[in-house]
């Protein structure tokens, strides 16, 4: 053979495997869940892996998929084909233990059958803690859930009050006795408390009997897609990323016992995703805090969300918006907002009366009240014809629509790890009965306060370094103190730790030297 003809060979062989690379499969699991998401100790598990073929090739034959928890497995699952482009669920089972745990799902494992692009993608992982019986070790107590500000500027609906609700959902599912925010806002609205002084809310919680209130932030809804755009909707796929923070709070005392703070990330190859910026663009719309009681557009079509906001001009109060016909018959209540002086708040209506039937075209009128009477009032007018724009199910937290996206994933995730994180700290914190916990504080008033006691608990570690650990003023712990952190496996001596901050049930503590902590170490009284 002459030599060109043996490099052209070479160069033909390569190509040929080249091209065959790169129309391999590639098998990725996408998407690693478990159900229910924040177990009991002996409660079954289902953890759920989904597998997507990115590649070009199908993949014909039978593959497995082994799952893992803490490195150990937990079996192996087969799909039987997979076609490019195309996804599958594979499911096993697990009896929750009580801690924190790996899980994590591998395909094409532990034969490697399957050629592939990249087989460095192959897994997901994901972390859960399992907690203990909390409802009898937290029996007499109820919790308060408020409310949470709305810091996102993301453009979604109901995102504070969503993001409370769904707390307070996770919260009861565990045994824990709850005070919805309904109930909450009521009680604030009538005395005209401020929701977000802590003050007014620790007060109204305490007058409903709750013992705790949980009140917080959702601080950012983020996402990154790729997208086609068709007017003011997208049709996505992407990921999306949410941040909470809480604020746990004792309501005898009005001081917060546990800052806690969780993130949820969530990927998905779909979702429909309203672009709030584009609605703001329409030819019509407009500012609807821009003074008085406003519609954000002159007209809408059958189904679309009607905005209506109201900027306060005087002092701090509670406004509420109701909707009625032409003719004055009562048709929606839009709900109670706290407005600040000069501040503005918005209400959105889905075109719908008490009863969830859509109303005809027609026109509408909104109605602001205060107190018993009227403040304001402007026009809807509904038009004959069908919707350009997406229903408000769709943008709104909590709406079966919105838990079908990629950003209501993302909301439950970050919820699920908030309640996971609370929880523990509860736990950590040992809380007393409540006939006790009365006993401690009637001690303290009257100046009687008992020693630290010899053993407590490591209940958080913060970013800024800070330990927090689950004894207080109430069981005598003073700034200064000085422990030793000692093993939690092992007993051994970790190192010490003294006390910079203290509160009621929890103190603020930072080593005096270097070592590893983890959260459910012991800390014993130590001299200086």
């Amino acid at each position: 053979m002459r030599p060109w003809a043996t490099w052209v060979a070479v160069v033909l062989a390569l190509s040929a495997i080249a091209s065959t690379a790169s129309a391999a499969a590639d098998l990725v699991v996408s998407e690693l869940i478990v159900d229910p998401p924040a177990p009991l100790p002996g409660e079954g598990v289902l953890v759920t892996a989904t597998v997507e073929n990115r590649g070009e090739t199908d993949v014909r034959s039978k593959f497995f998929v082994r799952f893992e928890v803490d490195g150990e497995s937990l079996g192996t699952v087969p799909i039987e084909q997979l076609p490019a482009g195309d996804r599958a669920s594979v499911s096993a089972s697990w009896v929750a233990a009580t801690g924190t745990h790996a899980i994590r799902a591998e395909a094409d494992q532990p034969y490697d059958r399957v050629e592939e692009v990249d087989e460095s993608n192959n897994a997901a992982s994901l972390e859960i803690f399992v907690l203990t019986d909390v409802a009898q070790r937290l029996t007499g107590f109820r919790i308060a859930v408020a409310p949470f500000e709305d810091e996102s500027a993301s453009g979604y609906v109901n995102v504070g009050g969503g993001v409370a609700d769904k707390l307070a959902a996770r919260l009861a599912e565990l045994g824990l006795r709850t005070i919805d925010r309904s109930e909450l806002e009521e009680t604030m609205q009538e005395a005209g408390l401020n929701p977000y002084l802590l003050a007014d809310a620790a007060g109204a919680a305490r007058s409903v009997g709750a013992d705790l209130l949980l009140t917080g932030s959702v601080v950012g809804i983020s996402t990154m897609r790729s997208s086609i755009i068709l007017g003011a909707v997208n049709f996505a796929g992407g990921s999306a990323e949410v941040s909470v923070t809480a604020d746990l709070v004792d309501v005898a005392t009005g001081e917060p016992l546990f800052q806690l703070s969780a993130d949820g990330q969530y990927e998905g190859s779909s979702e429909v995703k309203i672009d709030f910026g584009a609605l703001l663009a329409l030819p019509d719309a407009r500012d609807v805090c821009g003074g008085g009681l406003r519609t954000d557009r002159d007209g809408y079509y059958g189904g679309e969300p009607v905005g209506i906001g109201y900027r306060n001009p005087g002092a701090a109060s509670w406004y509420g918006v109701e909707v009625y016909s032409s003719t004055g018959t009562f048709l929606r209540w839009l709900g109670w907002r706290y407005i600040g002086q000069g501040a503005c708040a918005q209400w959105f209506w889905d075109q719908k009366d008490s009863f969830g039937e859509l109303v005809d075209p027609s026109v509408y009128v909104a109605k602001l009240r205060s107190g018993s009477s009227h403040a304001a009032s402007t026009t809807i007018q509904i038009r004959p014809g069908l919707g350009r724009l997406p229903e408000l199910d769709e943008m709104t937290v909590g709406t079966e629509s919105f838990e079908e996206s990629i950003v209501g994933g993302a909301v439950n995730r970050a919820v699920d790890r908030l309640v996971s994180s609370l929880v523990a700290s509860l736990e950590a914190a040992a809380f007393p009965s409540a006939p006790a916990r009365a006993g401690t504080l009637a001690a303290k008033e009257e100046g009687e306060v008992s020693p630290p006691r010899v053993d407590a608990q490591i209940a958080a570690t913060l970013p800024d370094g800070r330990i927090a650990i689950n004894i207080g003023l109430a069981s005598g712990v003073t700034k200064g103190d000085f422990f030793l952190v000692i093993g939690q496996n092992d007993g051994a001596v970790l190192g010490e730790i003294v006390v910079v901050e203290v509160r009621d049930h929890v103190s603020y503590a930072v080593k005096t030297s270097e070592f590893e902590v983890q959260v459910g170490d012991v800390v014993r009284s130590a001299d200086p």
